[in-house]
């Protein structure tokens, strides 16, 4: 809770530090939700995945099982435009304004009647013709859509958004130490889409941004990275990257009694396209001779939004500070270098996750981590796309989990580069100890409590009350793998208020609260 709140109180003072053009943007910003298989999205059309008014959980599982809170996350765009460096950086605030440029300005200042319409658009398998999104799909400002013109969908559900950074008085915190605040110019298509699936697709988010450069003049050395504040288990949560697979990831370690080890990354599906003599890149569905799609070139962990500037760990001060950390370098543009070897990097905490050994260090409710790729050069008219996919795995062991997530890396990316098929999972085959909702919640006379065994284990499943006393058992014993309901009708002298259902293992306790009215 306590990083909930410093999360809360930081995000308000970044707010009050953007300069006086916030209000109107958000005025604007309007956050929608949509939902998968297993997981619940909440995201705003200026790009970011939180409601404007300070709520958060942009991206969490549908019933809380397993736990993962993707507080907020964002495309982060550096580059120099004639020797002056410009960039834009959500971190947790205001920057991009939602809508398309019109005529060279934000559309906000060139159309804000238009205001209703530079929102986030969603369809599903299931729209067609008379739904509001479907009918309105702006295919003039970019939407995607079929060869027939129709809305075009991705996965099961597809997520559309344009914002920009083209608005004078739209800033983030990071930009207030330029000697000039200037803009980017560019324009982003956003597309999020996922799958109702029961299978690793249903875990999963994919992410595509398109970057126009609006502009009049080229964007060179340009940097795209993706930035994100992931909670697992706020106080023990560790970015890491992976050098021998690309990625960047928040691990969590079943280190701590009670805790069930898991990992979520974003994973580069496909990096920007740069020229590249005899290679061959993809990009806005083409092919393109002569080019090739970067992986990502650096990786800066952050340990947590107030952890001590100028450290490794640290969220940058200002846009220089964040394209050196972009570009491998430390705050003041050193070289980076890995403190067990001495070696230069361009990627921060490397070690092991399984063992928490070599370069590592646990952050707290402000862990994330930005990957970046480039640089690149955009001139004026140009575009770039990237793709991310948001990936998720758990289990009571570090290894299980590290093993998990790599293999989940390795499907998304067959899926989508080779269109490899992933089979559904059977529901019986849980992956993973977790204790589900009650059913109903708040509950009278009985209610329902499912959990799901991996693999056969001593289970318990016990009652108590807030002050930890024991109320009662409801199971003892062994099962074998698969999914179990118990039912709970508590007695007459049981009193209304909040109870702990409690889920013990050999590998760890899980626990719910559930409400009892009478």
């Amino acid at each position: 809770m306590l990083d909930r709140i410093s999360h809360l109180v930081v995000s308000f003072l970044l707010l009050l530090s953007v300069v006086k053009g916030q209000e109107p943007n958000d005025q604007f910003v309007k956050s929608r939700q949509f939902e998968t298989n297993a997981l619940h999205i909440t995201m705003t059309n200026d790009g970011r995945l939180w409601a404007p008014k300070l709520s958060y959980n942009g991206i969490h599982f549908r019933d809380n099982t397993p736990y993962l809170s993707v507080f907020d996350h964002g495309l982060v765009i550096l580059g120099y435009r004639d020797g002056q460096l410009v960039g834009t950086a959500p971190f947790w605030s205001v920057n991009y304004t939602p809508g398309p440029i019109i005529q060279g300005r934000a559309a906000f200042i060139a159309a804000p009647q238009d205001s209703s319409k530079y929102r986030t658009y969603i369809i599903t398998k299931n729209s067609k013709p008379g739904d509001k999104d479907y009918d309105e799909w702006p295919v003039q400002w970019g939407a995607p859509v079929t060869p027939d013109g129709n809305p075009k969908l991705h996965g099961d559900v597809t997520a559309w958004t344009v914002y920009n950074d083209a608005h004078p008085e739209v800033h983030s915190f990071i930009e207030m130490d330029a000697e000039e605040l200037t803009n980017t110019d560019v324009e982003i298509h956003e597309t999020i889409w996922g799958y109702d699936r029961a299978n690793l697709l249903g875990q999963s988010l994919f992410f595509k941004w398109q970057i126009y450069n609006k502009g009049s003049t080229t964007l060179d050395s340009l940097i795209v990275a993706h930035w994100n504040d992931i909670d697992l288990f706020a106080s023990q949560d560790y970015p890491y990257f992976s050098r021998e697979h690309g990625f960047g990831y928040i691990f969590s370690p079943a280190k701590v009694v009670g805790h069930i080890a898991s990992a979520a990354a974003y994973i580069l599906l496909q990096g920007p396209l740069k020229k590249s003599v005899g290679g061959e890149g993809y990009a806005f569905e083409h092919i393109w001779e002569d080019h090739c799609n970067l992986p990502v070139t650096a990786f800066w962990g952050i340990l947590d939004d107030s952890y001590t500037r100028k450290n490794i760990g640290s969220l940058p001060e200002n846009l220089q500070q964040l394209y050196y950390y972009c570009t491998g370098r430390r705050h003041d543009g050193s070289p980076l270098r890995n403190p067990e070897t001495g070696e230069a990097v361009s990627y921060t905490f490397t070690g092991d996750p399984i063992t928490q050994s070599g370069w590592s260090q646990h952050g707290s409710g402000g862990c994330g981590g930005i990957s970046a790729s480039g640089p690149i050069t955009l001139a004026a008219g140009d575009s770039v796309e990237i793709i991310y996919a948001l990936i998720f795995a758990s289990s009571q062991s570090n290894e299980l989990t590290w093993n998990l997530l790599l293999g989940n890396s390795v499907q998304i990316r067959d899926f989508f580069v080779k269109g490899i098929d992933i089979p559904d999972i059977p529901e019986e085959t849980p992956v993973a100890f977790a204790l589900r909702r009650n059913y109903p919640n708040p509950f009278n006379g009985e209610t329902f409590i499912q959990y799901d065994v991996p693999q056969t284990a001593q289970v318990s499943i016990k009652i108590y009350n807030l002050r930890g006393e024991y109320i009662a058992e409801l199971y003892q014993g062994e099962r074998d793998a698969g999914t179990f309901d118990v039912s709970f009708r508590p007695r007459a002298s049981l009193a209304s208020g909040i109870y702990i259902i409690r889920l013990s293992t050999p590998y760890g306790t899980l626990s719910k609260k559930m409400t009892l009215l009478r």
